[in-house]
């Protein structure tokens, strides 16, 4: 039996800070999520809620099923009798059996009250804030904007509703024991409803019954969620630090931690559980719980939210270079390639954000992909796979580069229409790039826009990479004449007060091009660079941008012809 006993309380004023230490060194974190996530977002009943609920629609007393304040899954075995007596004999269900197309679907001893649990859950979602978002808290509308946003392995619920099927549509989800033990789990952009779900009224664990086969049947779910635990972190929302499904949870692991060699183990345990809990006060703070079972003694921490938003926005925060859904996908090809007899031999390129699109539409996704051994930058240059971020071509302009692309794979890559946004280069490649090559990159039909994106990125610069204001400052100190490159550079205040590189650099690109000498601001560029800002990461990129036009757009005229 498990006890919890408050042991320390402090009030903390950053919540994603305490996050972080808290995380600090460990794996990315699976969600555990209770029965308050669904009350908080689309007003779901408490489970005990729901029997009354029930009851009261079968023309039943709720009191009589649970006189001296029995378990719930007993009282709902009790009220399950009831309730299949009324479906076959009774009229006050009628529009559920209407609904269900006729009596035939309550043939089992308890299929009636776990249809209407369904039934019941599935209106409330249906009509609640969570499906129709304006009539929600401007709180909860943020809440639910940022925990769409985030990217965790895998999600634990003990929830019936369709709430994180709906808000995680890339993700597996696998209902109750036998779907687990059946399927090939990658522990990877997954959702466990370990307990059931509306999608299968018969697979809901509800009554005393369902929870002895629950328990029966336990070993596998229990082996599984323990290699979760010890693997990773477990943040734990909506539930109740002594909600009875987590105290049967953690008294199971605890009793298999017992018998590993090394009994240390389970006091690692505590290292990887934590609790959010919504504070009705308002208060934020830090809890520290002292779990005892047995002989041995836990400490839990428990942080107090005054809403979700920061928990929400830091697993956002830290999301991984590849999304789960998409991790997913290349572990579940990594195990059919392992057990298959007779793998296939289709090969397919694609690039990682178009898979994640059409993972979240539910697409099908007819490619594998290549595993292997070799010199990456050989093999990354003869596919013309994509592994190269924007600012990497912004470095490479002046520093040099590793990226062992052709001028080909360059403008396809600085026209795609996800990037056009991002200010790239693209009149070298030009200039470089044969006219063979262009043809057949402009020909191709998954290039069918390639022509107005490249127009769009040669004419960006002409209009949008200018700032007036900053060239009228200028000119006020600096007469019309002698507005010149050199001597925007060389400008100081009389107040010795300091003029940025930003503003010389959008006075400078205000300046006609042949009033420039590309070679020349190349170097002052250059000695520049590292006292230009990161942030934003837009001046260094329009000055690359602007360095490109003055070097290479006469060059690159000359395949405008195939352009436009």
């Amino acid at each position: 039996m498990l006890q919890y006993v408050l042991c320390d309380r402090e009030e903390i004023m950053d919540i994603k800070e305490e996050l972080r230490k808290l995380l600090k060194g460990k794996n990315s974190p699976f969600l555990f999520i209770g029965s308050g996530f669904s009350m908080r977002y689309a007003g779901t009943p408490t489970w005990e809620a729901l029997l009354k609920e029930i009851a009261n629609l079968s023309g039943l007393e709720y009191g009589y099923y649970a006189p001296n304040g029995e378990e719930l899954p007993q009282v709902a075995s009790a009220l399950s009798e009831r309730v299949r007596e009324e479906w076959w004999n009774g009229t006050a269900l009628e529009k559920y059996i209407n609904n269900a197309g006729g009596k035939d679907i309550g043939r089992g001893e308890q299929s009636a009250l776990k249809y209407i649990a369904c039934q019941i859950i599935e209106n409330r979602v249906k009509n609640s804030g969570f499906c129709n978002r304006d009539t929600l808290d401007p709180i909860l509308q943020e809440e639910l904007t940022q925990f769409s946003t985030i990217n965790v392995p895998g999600i634990i619920t003990t929830n019936y509703d369709s709430l994180l099927d709906t808000i995680f549509p890339g993700y597996s989800v696998y209902v109750g024991q036998n779907e687990m033990l059946m399927s090939p789990i990658q522990g990877v952009g997954e959702i466990y409803k370990i307990h059931g779900s509306v999608s299968n009224y018969e697979s809901l664990v509800l009554t005393k019954e369902d929870y002895k086969k629950f328990d029966d049947r336990g070993a596998y779910l229990t082996s599984k969620i323990l290699t979760m635990f010890v693997e990773n972190p477990i943040i734990f929302i909506g539930y109740s630090i002594s909600d009875p499904n987590i105290k049967k949870i953690l008294s199971s692991i605890i009793i298999c931690l017992e018998g590993h060699p090394d009994s240390a183990k389970i006091y690692d345990l505590q290292n990887q559980l934590i609790f959010i809990r919504w504070s009705k006060s308002g208060n934020e703070s830090r809890e520290i719980y002292r779990i005892s079972v047995g002989k041995h003694d836990l400490q839990i921490p428990c942080i107090n939210v005054s809403n979700y938003i920061d928990l929400y926005s830091y697993l956002s925060e830290t999301k991984q270079k590849v999304s789960a859904p998409v991790m997913r996908l290349f572990k579940n090809q990594l195990y059919e390639l392992a057990t298959e007899h007779d793998p296939s031999s289709k090969i397919a390129s694609i690039d990682i954000e178009e898979l994640e699109k059409r993972i979240e539409k539910n697409q099908d996704i007819d490619l594998e992909f290549i595993v292997g051994i070799g010199v990456r930058e050989k093999y990354l240059a003869n596919t013309g796979l994509h592994e190269v971020k924007s600012s990497q071509f912004i470095h490479e302009y002046l520093w040099g580069s590793k990226i062992q692309w052709g001028a080909k794979q360059r403008i396809e890559y600085v026209s795609d229409k996800k990037r056009l946004r991002a200010w790239m280069p693209i009149h070298k490649y030009l200039a470089e790039i044969t006219e063979e090559d262009l043809n057949d990159l402009l020909t191709r039909s998954a290039s069918k826009d390639i022509k107005k994106n490249i127009q769009e990125r040669i004419t960006r610069v002409k209009t949008k990479i200018s700032s007036a204001s900053t060239r009228k400052f200028f000119q006020e100190k600096i007469s019309k004449s002698e507005l010149t490159f050199e001597n925007i550079i060389n400008y100081n205040m009389q107040d010795n007060s300091k003029i940025s590189y930003e503003s010389r650099l959008n006075a400078i690109f205000k300046l006609e091009k042949n009033n420039i000498n590309s070679d020349e601001f190349e170097k002052y560029l250059r000695d520049i660079w590292d006292d230009l800002p990161n942030k934003p990461a837009t001046l260094k990129a329009k000055a690359v941008c602007f360095l490109d036009y003055l070097k290479y757009s006469d060059s690159s005229d000359a395949k405008l012809h195939l352009i436009d």
